[in-house]
């Protein structure tokens, strides 16, 4: 997948030809320009005076002059840059070559450029291939970040945009990339449009969508758990500013219209994010059967784990139900339904000590990032749950905030880490840019919106390089690659 700018186009080498699709209109706006005749920004077409037809010394009149080529929605340096991961052997024959990503960001932006990288599994190179200009916010493909990632990677967003460029002619770039730069990077993208530049959700995903995906292949964000978080930062926006990590104790859930071999497990994020770990999984000795349903093959229980405290505790808030049902053919079990689903306590209780959490069937996460999950496995599923005292969950927070900030470490190269600002608690509660500097930097195409422990990997693995800001492209091949 080719690098796209989200708040502003990526122009190609010279000649340098723009196609700036505009919200609401089929045909994307063209403009043709060469190294000189730009008024203001916007580029010219100069046109040549004929000679006279008659060959005489007669002066022909003067052609007017040309006036500027100008798109309705004029759109600013980009800042934001969204990318798949860059890619080093073969895998370059269909990514984007790791080598041509770095000499891209170099030559067209210096010193101005950073990387923003999101892959648990991995990103498959050093700190020091991209010359150390990488922070980490790793969580697992196909699902909702941890929900203290999203504060602190905005914030170091922050920090790095509106940080002294290298040279008074540069805009500092921010480039973000998960595996394909759809989902991962899409979440982190429309967190900060709205948490800096007080973008709506809507029009935040929609601008994504618009400026990242192919038409006919969907959403950028689509999954229903990273949809909800970002439900969540609008909660944050809302609330100043401040979220507290607090642990939650799962003291029992109820199913309606649970079917045969469906398992229940409840689970939360280890190692800052980059593992998902089973806290615990339902045995048939807790489930307490409430109603039965014979003929439709459904029954209404209460799950009640069997532990010593007498509940589940998760540490950092946030929480994943994960459900496999089996069914047995010919004596075997067959997985026929996979779904799960993300919540974080916090946001769902609007801040209470306790509170209940209910999902529908249809609200789940599918397999691997759609939403088919096979064959049904319950109706409706409800949550009770407390938050533990603050002191516990402080515990969990520093041990997450300490592995986010190794940063090289967690790639191979514990040297090289980039100590990210993002993780100082206190830039966290620091207020977005003023509404004037957010358009002057996002533009306004969308009108005005809503107030290693991964050891390196074999050559051709997946890596996740950093985007270029506007469109200065001296021919590095970019090979288009789209999700």
């Amino acid at each position: 997948m080719s690098p796209t700018s989200i708040i502003s186009p990526i122009t190609p080498a010279t000649p340098v030809v723009s196609v700036t699709p505009v919200p609401g209109v089929n045909t994307p706006e063209t403009t043709i320009s060469s190294s000189a005749g730009a008024v203001n920004g916007a580029p010219m077409l100069s046109t040549p005076v004929p000679a006279h037809p008659t060959g005489t010394s007669a002066t022909a009149a003067p052609a007017p002059a040309p006036a500027p080529i100008e798109p309705p929605h004029p759109f600013p340096e980009p800042t934001l840059i969204a990318m798949s991961t860059p890619a080093l052997g073969a895998s370059s024959l269909y990514r984007n070559p790791l080598p041509d990503v770095v000499h891209f960001l170099q030559s067209t932006h210096r010193d101005s450029w950073h990387i923003f990288e999101f892959r648990a599994e991995g990103c498959g190179y050093k700190d020091s291939d991209v010359m150390n200009r990488v922070s980490h916010y790793p969580w697992p493909d196909h699902h909702a970040p941890p929900f203290v990632h999203l504060p602190a990677v905005v914030a170091e967003m922050r920090e790095h945009l509106t940080g002294a460029p290298a040279s008074p002619a540069q805009r500092k770039v921010a480039v973000v990339h998960c595996k394909a730069g759809k989902g991962r990077s899409g979440t982190v993208s429309c967190a900060y449009l709205m948490a800096e530049h007080g973008w709506s959700k809507e029009a935040a995903m929609a601008r994504f969508t618009e400026r990242r995906m192919r038409r006919g292949f969907g959403e950028g964000v689509s999954i229903p758990s990273q949809r909800r978080y970002l439900d969540y930062v609008e909660k944050w926006i809302a609330a100043g500013k401040v979220y507290t990590p607090r642990a939650v104790r799962v003291s029992h859930i109820q199913i309606y219209g649970l079917r045969q071999g469906v398992r229940v497990s409840v689970q939360g994020y280890i190692e800052g994010g980059r593992k998902i770990h089973d806290y615990h999984r339902f045995k048939k000795s807790e489930r307490q059967v409430m109603k039965r349903d014979e003929e439709g093959g459904k029954c209404d229980v209460v799950l009640t784990p069997d532990t010593v405290d007498g509940g589940i505790v998760v540490p950092g808030g946030d929480i994943n139900l994960d459900f496999v049902k089996k069914t047995k053919v010919y004596g075997m079990g067959l997985v026929t339904s996979v779904s799960h689903v993300w919540w974080n306590a916090w946001w769902e209780g609007g801040g209470a000590e306790n509170g209940t959490y209910e999902v529908q069937w249809e609200e789940l996460d599918g397999v691997k990032g759609t939403r088919q999950k096979g064959r049904r496995g319950w109706d409706r599923c409800l949550v009770v749950w407390s938050l533990e005292p603050e002191q516990d969950a402080a515990a969990g927070e520093a041990e997450g905030e300490q592995v986010n900030g190794q940063g090289g470490e967690l790639n191979g190269d514990p040297s090289a880490g980039h100590q990210g600002l993002g993780q100082n608690l206190a830039n966290r509660l620091q207020k977005p840019l003023e509404t004037g500097e957010g358009e002057s930097i996002i533009g306004s195409s969308l009108g005005a919106p809503t107030p290693d422990t991964s050891p390196r990997e074999s050559r051709d693995g997946p890596p996740p390089p950093p985007v270029g800001d506007t469109a200065k492209n001296q021919g590095e091949r970019f090979i288009a690659q789209r999700p």
